[in-house]
């Protein structure tokens, strides 16, 4: 009789570390997330005005030495951007991120023309991790590079300016759940950008300012 109790007991006592060692597999398999849940994609909207007078000036100075009708002066006043966040855990995400801004002013014959563009890496940190159907701000900093154009068109002839230079940011964003995967955001940065220096014609463009955004980014 005790034989056949040490027997059973043998037979048996594999089967709970069996189920044990694969215990941890079944959670493992529950837990982890699909690989594009890490990513989000945004679009924004922004109110960007960097300093143009100098710019103007010197395009008015060169026409009235050749003797060319005026153009309007250049402003700039908003970029439209787009990006791509990888998520690190629940309060960083890196990424990638491009903006351009496109306008065109015309005083009789003549056009001026302003083109700036972007791109740049990103890096956000969630004061509050974001989930759905909660609120909270994301602080940053990213560097990039900007391209920057100035033209006067005249019909037969044309003016221009086309500058490359670094770019620094640090980024203060609000957001807001408004769907299950959605969010808004509501953004203020200081663009950094060095003065750049043009030698024909001669002046210095400066690009640095303030950028007010809106936007919604979205799950992937």
């Amino acid at each position: 009789m005790k034989s056949k109790v040490i027997w059973l007991l043998f037979l048996t006592f594999p089967f709970p570390l069996i189920s044990l060692g694969q215990e941890p597999q079944t959670l493992q398999r529950t837990t982890n997330r699909p690989f594009l849940d890490s990513f989000s994609l945004g679009v924004s909207f922004s109110y960007y005005a960097p300093r143009t007078n100098n710019v103007s000036d010197v395009f008015d100075a060169l026409e009235d030495t050749a003797g060319l009708a005026r153009g309007p002066r250049f402003n700039i006043f908003y970029v439209a951007g787009a990006d791509l966040r990888y998520s690190i855990g629940e309060r960083n995400d890196v990424g990638i991120e491009g903006e351009m801004s496109l306008a065109q002013t015309k005083l009789q014959n003549v056009k001026s023309i302003e083109r700036v563009y972007t791109i740049g890496a990103q890096y956000y940190y969630h004061l509050q991790p974001r989930r759905p159907g909660y609120y909270g701000v994301d602080v940053g900093g990213g560097v990039g590079w900007l391209v920057t154009n100035f033209e006067r068109d005249y019909g037969d002839a044309s003016i221009a300016i086309l500058k490359k230079s670094l770019l620094l940011n640090a980024t203060a964003q609000w957001w807001a759940s408004i769907a299950q995967h959605s969010y808004l955001e509501l953004g203020a940065r200081y663009l950094f950008v060095p003065n750049i220096k043009v030698d024909n014609p001669q002046t210095t463009i400066k690009m640095s300012s303030v950028v007010l955004s809106a936007g919604v980014s979205i799950d992937l």
